[in-house]
């Protein structure tokens, strides 16, 4: 059974997302937890959930605005990260790893695999959200090219685009099914860059985010339809 803080978390987001809540809208505590029937207090853990994920930006005197995104948007940063990040993995397959990015990435797919054993809540999520961003980062570092670090930090600038972003499903085994996948994924990637395969370094990469992209498509897509269902079951 899911949590308030979870019910909570999914209308909130499924507002942004959809744009029934628009881009630059100010979003006040008391005024939602009204609108929900809820406490405060899970509209202020969702607030901060959604600041996290980059669908929120965060004033301390404005507070919580909603920021101007749309899902083509999101998913064409996406793409353009898959491309860089790609290229990072060439650069380093080509220039070989050096030991301290060795040991970092090693060091990563283990707390990511002893992070699978785990109960997948929440905490666990922020967790694998780190380690996510973490491989992903240690890579771009280690490519060594001040203009790739640059682009890709421009696009993780984008909600939902960046590696340390996760837009959480409701249903446990789909959280970690998504782990235990991109683990999948990381473990072929860190392989044939060791190994200096160019080439399947970078093919890796792309297509492990190209995965990721399609699974954030379907479930943008998935959160629009559900408000539209819900806008028509309406009085």
């Amino acid at each position: 059974m899911r949590t308030q803080y979870e019910i909570v978390l999914q209308e909130m987001r499924l507002r942004i997302v959809s744009g029934r809540w628009h881009p630059g809208s100010r979003l006040m505590e008391i005024p939602i937890a009204l609108d929900l029937g809820v406490s405060r207090t899970p509209v202020r853990l969702a607030l901060a959930t959604l600041a996290q994920e980059g669908l929120l930006d965060y004033a301390p005197k404005r507070g919580f605005v909603v920021k101007h995104f749309t899902a083509k948007q999101i998913l064409d940063a996406v793409q353009v990260r898959g491309r860089l990040e790609a290229l990072a993995c060439e650069l380093v397959a080509v220039a070989g790893l050096t030991t301290e990015t060795s040991s970092r990435l090693e060091t990563n797919l283990e707390r990511t695999a002893e992070l699978l054993a785990l109960e997948f809540g929440d905490d666990e999520i922020a967790t694998w959200s780190r380690l996510n961003a973490e491989f992903h980062d240690t890579i771009v570092a280690a490519s060594s090219n001040d203009s790739l670090t640059r682009f890709k930090r421009e696009v993780d600038a984008v909600p939902l685009a960046a590696a340390g972003s996760f837009l959480r499903a409701a249903n446990l085994a789909d959280r970690r099914k998504v782990v235990e996948d991109a683990l999948f994924m990381h473990r072929l990637v860190f392989r044939a860059i060791r190994l200096g395969d160019a080439q399947r370094a970078g093919f890796l990469m792309e297509e492990h985010i190209r995965q990721g992209r399609d699974g954030l498509q379907t479930r943008l897509q998935g959160l629009i339809e559900e408000n539209a269902g819900a806008a028509d079951s309406s009085p």
